[in-house]
Formats: C-alpha cells, sequence, structure tokens
C-alpha cells in the first residue's frame, strides 16, 4: 500500500478513537546495501514495495506514526527482539546457524513498531 494511503488511514483511525493501539510489522532499513538488495529481489518477482518511504529507516516508521497522532512509539528491529530472548542460547543449540550474519542482517532488515495514542 502507498505510504500515502496508510498514512492517511492512520491519521482517520487515531482521530476516531480516543484509545487505540497498533501493532505493525514491516521491513526496516531499506537504506542500506542489504536493504537495496532485499528491495531489488521483490521487485524483479513482481512484489514491488509501494510503502518503501515509510521503510527507510526506524526513524521513518516512527515518524508515520508521530505524523498520524500517536504519542507514544516504539520500533525495534527483529535482531534487537531476538537478542532479548529470555532462552536464546537454548535456541541457538538446538538450531546452528551456518551463517550467523546473514541471519543478524536479515533480522536487522524486519521490525515491530508499536504506536498508542
Amino acid at each position: 500500500m502507498a505510504t500515502e494511503i496508510s498514512s492517511r488511514f492512520l491519521k482517520a483511525a487515531a482521530d476516531l478513537f480516543q484509545n487505540l493501539k497498533v501493532i505493525s510489522y514491516e521491513q526496516l532499513n531499506l537504506n542500506d546495501r542489504f536493504g537495496a538488495v532485499m528491495l531489488d529481489n521483490l521487485v524483479q518477482r513482481g512484489c514491488g514495495l509501494d510503502g518503501i518511504n515509510a521503510c527507510l529507516s526506524k526513524k521513518t516508521q516512527m515518524d508515520r506514526f508521530k505524523a498520524a497522532g500517536f504519542n507514544d512509539i516504539n520500533c525495534k528491529d527483529m535482531y534487537e527482539i531476538y537478542l532479548a530472548l529470555p532462552n536464546r542460547d537454548i535456541i541457538e543449540r538446538i538450531e546452528f546457524l551456518d551463517d550467523v550474519e546473514i541471519f543478524q542482517q536479515l533480522l536487522q532488515h524486519y521490525g515491530i513498531t508499536t504506536a498508542t495514542k
């Protein structure tokens, strides 16, 4: 969905509801080399990302919610969330990763944004 459309939707929802919480799982950090390759792969498969302007960084994700009228906004990439898992050592013993760097890069390019009004 185009950023302009999703931003209008978020603004309308924020205006309509007194108390509102939104949780969004989307791509992040598409402004670096890994993100550019990720985006290029999507485009080559006919899955262009219309909302790319919101996915350039954590800041762009948070800015769109702020502009819509949300006041408590948090954005974490999936690697930050992964590092905070309480039993990560058990997971890592069960599922051995061949390429930890690629895993980390992939997780840093998806994130969860929460916004509350």
